[in-house]
């Protein structure tokens, strides 16, 4: 049976098309490939004065390739910084990261350092893939430096790894191998925040002081951890203090630090924001109060497809439900998963959820007859994962007959289900020419892929007539024999 068939003779449409669109993912669906960086700082000072620390990661994956005559891999990016006060352009640093020449792939990371004046500064950078020029990333953002004359705490650099080390390079500081957290983001493989940091002209102070540490949640309010330092005055304090994050659930957080004499009067305050993954946490939060539900229908339900049901809900749930996904397919007991696909569907359709099970595998069987592929199920395409996301399109448009692009299909959203977007359209296309095997190629919607350069992607097979200086910087195509693509996307 066919999604087309199905729902024809479906005799409860309603119900159903309720069943595939109650729930609208958070998430970024997408296979584009653009350069992906994490571009961090912080600011201390010395003897010298201020000075701020610019760290730099860039995925290997996300920057173009070579491959030398041994199977090393080649790659770089140009990196230019800019700081400015009033358009005039005060410190100016151009230079190249070349990742590890190895036959695996490394990330390239980079620590820079700056003298500068106390005052506020843009701060420009770009990062560009030395092989395609097209592939960038640019962004501005303010700087405050600050130089302290009177106790207080500088930066926090928040940490993915650290250890004592004497040797002279920029990723080595005060004895230490630092390695800084890219994105502020601690992943499910991170059970401690690392925070390094530094303290000024504590010795001013009479006698012993305190420091707080604390976690708090930007989406919970009940949330918080606490963790103190009792500490010597001294001129200058060198900090690395890792922090217990194994029970700090995923979401977004606020590090704080604060600087309080003997009688907790606050002295300085710094704070930096992290975010944080923690599938397993998350599971075990998530059936604390949960263990009496009845298993029900569940219970009947074969082993070998527990990861079928599971992954299949991928397409109804946020980012943070799909990590714990991942960990139940990966790390967990068929009791576990059990407990989350009844806790799913009683708490999602808690008058008939073993009815709404049933009917949404009926579903899941029509897409794997419509989309699959020969590589996985259905609802793993891309063409599965949209009709799951947001149900079936209001209208399909399938071309095969454009001489110089592959099949493709342009699907139609008058009002696209769980957002207040209209006229949304999805354009799938089938470069390999195999069977089903259509991918996302763009789209008009907020949250979904989104490729600027689709047209020359789908028109490569005629890179004559591609607008533009190379057939990497392209992004659109001119007139041609039956070339019906931008017309369809733009037309509403």
């Amino acid at each position: 049976m066919t999604l087309d068939s199905m729902l024809k003779k479906s005799k409860n449409r309603k119900s159903f098309h309720y069943i595939l669109c109650f729930f609208i993912s958070l998430g970024i669906h997408s296979n584009l490939k653009a350069l992906e960086c994490s571009v961090e700082y912080a600011c201390f000072q010395d003897e010298e004065g201020p000075y701020i620390e610019v760290y730099t990661q860039v995925l290997v994956n996300s920057v173009s390739k070579e491959f030398t005559p041994d199977s090393m891999i080649l790659s770089s990016v140009e990196v230019l910084f800019l700081f400015k006060q009033d358009s005039t352009i005060v410190r100016f640093d151009k230079f190249s990261l070349n990742a590890p020449q190895s036959r695996m792939a490394s990330d390239f990371i980079n620590v820079k350092r700056y003298r500068l004046d106390k005052g506020t500064y843009q701060f420009d950078y770009e990062i560009m893939d030395t092989r395609d020029s097209a592939n960038v990333v640019k962004k501005i953002t303010p700087v405050d430096i600050v130089f302290h004359e009177k106790v207080a705490l500088s930066d926090i650099n928040l940490l993915s790894s650290y250890k004592a080390d004497n040797a002279n390079t920029l990723m080595h500081k005060n004895g230490y191998y630092l390695e800084s957290l890219p994105y502020a983001y601690y992943g499910k493989k991170y059970e401690h925040l690392i925070s390094y940091f530094e303290i000024y002209h504590s010795d001013e102070i009479a006698d012993d002081f305190f420091i707080s540490m604390t976690i708090s949640s930007l989406t919970n309010p009940d949330f918080e951890i606490n963790k103190y330092k009792r500490l010597t005055p001294k001129e200058t304090q060198i900090l690395i203090i890792p922090m217990d994050i194994s029970k700090v659930p995923s979401g977004k957080f606020r590090f704080t630090i604060q600087l309080k004499n003997k009688d907790k009067a606050l002295l300085d305050e710094v704070s930096k924001e992290f975010l944080r993954t923690n599938p397993e946490y998350d599971f075990t939060l998530a059936m604390e109060d949960k263990e009496a539900v009845s298993l029900n229908f569940v219970e009947k339900l074969a082993d070998e497809k527990l990861d079928y049901y599971l992954k299949s809900l991928m397409p109804r749930v946020n980012p943070t439900q799909r990590d714990v996904i991942n960990y139940l397919v990966k790390k967990s007991s068929p009791e576990k998963k059990r407990l989350y696909i009844s806790n799913y569907w009683n708490e999602n359709f808690p008058q008939h959820a073993e009815v709404s099970f049933d009917q949404y595998n009926n579903v899941l069987t029509a897409v794997d007859n419509s989309f699959n592929n020969g590589f996985g199920h259905g609802f793993e395409t891309d063409r599965g994962y949209i009709f799951l996301k947001y149900g079936k399109p209001d209208d399909k448009i399938t071309v095969e007959d454009e001489p110089s692009a592959p099949p493709y299909e342009i699907w139609m959203y008058y009002k696209l289900n769980g957002t207040t977007e209209v006229d949304v359209k999805f354009l799938f296309y089938n470069p390999s020419l195999v069977t089903n095997g259509y991918i996302l190629l763009h789209s008009t919607a907020r949250t979904e892929r989104n490729n600027p350069r689709w047209l020359a992607e789908l028109y490569s097979d005629a890179p004559n007539e591609l607008n533009g200086s190379s057939s990497l910087e392209a992004n659109d195509i001119g007139p041609g024999f039956n070339r019906r693509a931008k017309e369809l996307m733009e037309d509403n």
